[in-house]
């Protein structure tokens, strides 16, 4: 078990479903669909939540040996630094005229921070299913609940075909960013057709290879913590597309945050080597991880937009919209080598 069994449940997805089912009761009560606006809690939950969820893939990331990290030269050392290069020159050049590719009315600087907004929506997509299939692998280990390689291929389509989906309804006509910019690529609808009616074959292809195929050749049953992150994933991707103004959305981010520090828990559970001081030691890897994204996300970003006296709206947001999009992309790139199923740490802490 990542924690125990009970709480992965709640932890890996069931969490969420809760909330969207007081969601659905609250539809059917009231018919506001929209829901009631939990917007500033999750904002706050953020500190302990996500923000932390962050910096704990930087501290596994950075503490593994110097061969892992120049094996990864590109993800853990040449993405951010293009990366601060980009934010660096947007900022430099903040008030020179932009190529035109959101609004021939924007400056450089804008443009520049509404590319790294796009590409974090982007990769997101792509980083919350393969975490969705990690769950969904570990809890198969666990549960002794063995996948072939066909059904580990049904499994990981069904999870791309989803992200496909989310890309398509992102890049429609009036698709947005989440600052409201509009997205200057547009996706025809026959591709976004094609790509709904892949995910939803895909959904029948798991349904059919995986848990029909298991229960009639071996009579098994997959577990609660096996399923609830598949479920969950769709339930994230599919409400914001089905009811855009729907206030479930501002909970997903929180959500695929608690799975993660499953994870991170289990790690940073099992590496304490002072047994009597281990509470002690994950409360203060867990307040280091909280004060560090404090300063990522807030504290930093705020503080570079006073001192430059930056006073217009699209200047104010430029620090710290950029200082989220960096986090959330090199995160992407960093998941990417630092969970592989093969890799180290998943081998000696995760799966074993």
């Amino acid at each position: 078990m990542l924690t125990t069994r009970s709480i992965d449940f709640w932890l890996l997805g069931g969490a969420s479903l809760l909330l969207w089912g007081f969601y659905l009761f609250f539809y059917f009560l009231t018919g506001n669909s929209s829901g009631p606006n939990f917007a500033s809690a999750f904002g706050i939950l953020s500190l302990f939540v996500n923000y932390p969820h962050f910096m704990a893939s930087y501290k596994l990331a950075y503490q593994q040996d110097a061969t892992f990290i120049r094996k990864n030269f590109i993800p853990l050392l040449l993405v951010p630094a293009l990366l601060i290069v980009s934010i660096s020159l947007g900022f430099y050049y903040f008030e020179r005229s932009s190529f035109g590719i959101f609004d021939s009315k924007a400056s450089f600087g804008v443009e520049v921070m509404w590319l790294l907004i796009l590409l974090m929506n982007l990769t997101t997509g792509w980083h919350y299913t393969q975490q969705t299939y990690g769950c969904m692998i570990t809890y198969a280990f666990f549960d002794r609940y063995r996948l072939n390689s066909t059904q580990c291929k049904w499994l990981k389509w069904s999870l791309y075909f989803l992200w496909f989906f989310s890309i398509c309804d992102l890049m429609s006509p009036g698709g947005k960013l989440p600052d409201g910019t509009p997205v200057p690529f547009h996706i025809p609808d026959p591709i976004y057709l094609i790509f709904a009616v892949f995910s939803f074959i895909s959904i029948l292809g798991v349904i059919y290879f995986i848990f029909y195929k298991k229960f009639t050749t071996e009579q098994a049953v997959p577990s609660l913590c096996f399923v609830v992150p598949f479920i969950s994933m769709y339930i994230w991707w599919i409400t914001p597309t089905v009811n855009e103004k729907t206030n479930y959305s501002h909970s997903i981010p929180f959500f695929h945050s608690l799975q993660y520090l499953a994870f991170v828990y289990k790690v940073d559970s099992n590496t304490t080597q002072l047994k009597d001081s281990h509470f002690y030691r994950l409360l203060g890897v867990a307040l280091s991880y909280v004060f560090f994204g404090y300063l990522s996300f807030l504290l930093v970003p705020s503080t570079l937009s006073y001192l430059s006296k930056m006073d217009q709206n699209s200047q104010i947001v430029f620090f710290p919209m950029c200082f989220a999009s960096f986090i959330n992309i090199h995160h992407f790139f960093i998941d990417s080598v630092l969970w592989k199923l093969k890799g180290p740490l998943v081998k000696e802490y995760i799966l074993k």
